[in-house]
């Protein structure tokens, strides 16, 4: 990687304006781009693209970077994504536009003969195969750390155009998890990128197949027409209402207006402080995990309140039932059981978390802090828990006060 100053700070914002103007520009000027676009919270959906996630995320070498890979791909920073044998070429925009380039090292012979030899006649076509519908046997052997399908860090070489000193800068693992989001319609690119054929997979299944007379038609048939009906796309949860959304926000707003309940502002200040002390025991783990994994190289607020927004949409199982701990509103009292439906908008939560919750018949967004889960899993009990740690330990300001004196 090069070395030179630092730009400034470009916020998310602003860098998918900088990212859709020069799609276009690259575009209009003839360059065949392949952007990488992720629709909803989940990067890859398919046995293939989960399969590389797992195994980059497996890997310590990788895990204090791979957090704001995962934040960029989301916001469209990978504008082109190329794969090839033993290569992939990328263009990303940060602060400025870099492109990335990753070597992967080939499957040796060796492994790919044993793999060939311990999945023989247990795949049946390309259909199944393509589409990950393989047995357990099968799963285990492609997706193995020694001698599976999948690169080890040993045979990544990383280099990208960006400042950043370290081998894996954010620019590159987000281009790591673009190759996941890219397998689930094109798992064939991850047997060209380790430079093996999949079709030797099957071919033993295969010639059987066709001496049946049962296989010409499943080895003719389209990879459009396999992942058409197997992959679905996300679909997005009902538009949160504006009006219910701004509702805690500009609750406080009518008791600015008049001068004489002006004691009783301060006095709800007060309370909603002792709620929240500024100063609390520090949890080793908990420190570890923010600094670590949720906040890492965050430049500037806004990166900071998305690191926590995508760490907590991957961590959080949605719907669970809750109950309001905090008044937020006249109709969001405390002792009120609530359903948290998902996460706000990114544009809500870049000052404070929030979620969408469903009272009654009516929705609103409220602050992640002011329910408590009833029936939640163990990973969505331990996050909402990491929040309210950090917010606890910053005073309840963790994108305001606490950073801007910085």
């Amino acid at each position: 990687m090069s070395w030179y100053q630092y730009p400034p700070y470009v916020s998310v914002a602003a860098r998918k304006t900088k990212a859709l103007k020069k799609i276009a520009k690259l575009t209009k000027a003839g360059k065949k781009l392949s952007p990488v676009q992720i629709e909803g919270r989940t990067i890859a959906k398919t046995f293939w693209g989960k399969a590389w996630c797992d195994n980059l995320e497996s890997y310590s070498d990788y895990e204090n970077r791979l957090p704001r890979g995962r934040s960029y791909v989301r916001n469209g920073s990978v504008l082109d994504l190329q794969i090839s044998k033993g290569e992939i070429k990328a263009q990303i925009m940060g602060s400025d536009h870099y492109h990335g380039h990753i070597k992967i090292a080939p499957l040796s012979p060796d492994a790919w003969q044993k793999i060939k030899t311990e999945c023989s006649g247990k795949i049946e076509s390309v259909i199944e195969l393509l589409r990950g519908e393989l047995s357990q046997f099968v799963m285990e052997v492609i997706t193995r750390r020694d001698g599976g399908l999948f690169p080890k860090p040993a045979e990544i070489k990383l280099d990208c155009s960006c400042p950043d000193w370290a081998e894996l800068c954010k620019h590159l693992a987000a281009v790591l998890y673009g190759v996941g989001a890219r397998l689930d319609s094109q798992p064939e690119l991850l047997f060209l990128l380790r430079g093996v054929d999949h079709t030797e997979l099957i071919a033993q299944a295969a010639s059987t197949a066709i001496a049946d007379g049962k296989g010409d038609a499943a080895l003719g048939s389209s990879l459009s027409e396999v992942f058409g009906i197997e992959i679905a796309e996300e679909t997005p949860s009902a538009t949160v209402p504006t009006p219910a959304r701004k509702t805690p926000a500009l609750s406080p707003a009518p008791k600015i207006k008049s001068s004489k309940p002006s004691p009783a502002k301060k006095k709800k200040a007060t309370v909603k402080k002792a709620k929240a002390p500024k100063k609390i025991p520090k949890d080793s783990e908990r420190e570890d995990r923010i600094h670590n994994e949720i906040m890492v190289d965050c430049n500037g607020t806004e990166e900071e309140s998305m690191s926590w927004y995508y760490y907590l949409q991957d961590k959080i199982t949605f719907p669970f039932r809750a109950l309001s701990i905090t008044k937020v509103a006249s109709s969001f009292g405390i002792g009120k059981k609530v359903i948290v439906k998902k996460m706000a908008s990114e544009e809500d939560c870049t000052h404070f978390i929030q979620v969408l919750v469903k009272l009654d018949n009516s929705t609103c967004v409220v602050p992640l802090d002011t329910i408590a889960p009833l029936k939640a899993d163990e990973e969505t009990t331990e996050a909402i828990d990491d929040w309210t740690y950090y917010l606890k330990r910053t005073g309840g300001h963790p994108f305001l006060s606490h950073h801007d004196s910085r």
